[in-house]
This record gives structure tokens, C-alpha cells and sequence, in this order.
């Protein structure tokens, strides 16, 4: 059985892990030849237009690795909403839990 006191424990590690991500970026990286030379853009709908910026090789790297920490903050938002909607369903009184309810036995239970 999860108590509410892990669940909340569980949720403060996955936003802590937040942190870890300062340098993301979203959108479809891509090559394509343009006069016989191979060019890199990045695409991205933004205000539900299609912008696409060139990016130089030398960015290569950085866009990649941006792009894949994008993805990596996507999955720990999603175990993050999971995890709040946890929280909600043990909440008796509407309210989000915190660790000060646990130590007081304050409205929750365990699953």
C-alpha cells in the first residue's frame, strides 16, 4: 500500500529533476540539401504557424542534445500529472496534500 506521504515525496523528486533542464528546445530538427550543400533547420508551430530556423552545423550537437532534454522534461511532466492526480483522489477535502498534512494525519489516506 502507497501512503500519501510517498506519493508526495515521489512528486517532489520528479520537480527537482525540473531543474536539471535548463537548456530545451522543441520542435523537428531536419537536413536537406540546398545547392548541393546539406543544411540543418529546426522546425517549430509557433502560434499555429510553421517557423523554420537554419541552424548552423557547429550547432549541431547542441540542438540534438537540446531537443532530447526536451523529451526527457516531457516524460517527468507526464509522471509528475500522474502523480498529482494521485494526490487528488486521496484528498478528502479538495485541497492539495503536502507533507505537513501527513505529519499530522490531516485529511488524507494511503492507496
Amino acid at each position: 500500500m502507497i501512503t500519501i506521504g510517498q506519493i508526495l515525496r515521489q512528486r517532489q523528486q520528479l520537480l527537482q529533476r525540473l531543474a536539471q533542464f535548463p537548456d530545451i528546445l522543441n520542435g523537428s530538427f531536419f537536413e536537406r540539401e540546398l545547392n548541393g550543400k546539406a543544411r540543418l533547420y529546426l522546425s517549430r508551430i509557433v502560434n499555429g504557424t510553421q517557423r523554420q530556423v537554419y541552424i548552423s552545423h557547429k550547432h549541431r550537437a547542441t540542438v540534438e542534445n537540446a531537443l532530447k532534454q526536451y523529451r526527457e522534461l516531457q516524460k517527468i511532466i507526464d509522471q509528475l500529472c500522474e502523480t498529482n492526480l494521485q494526490l487528488l483522489k486521496l484528498s478528502k477535502d479538495g485541497q492539495w496534500p503536502t507533507l505537513d498534512d501527513t505529519a499530522n494525519g490531516n485529511n488524507v489516506e494511503s492507496l
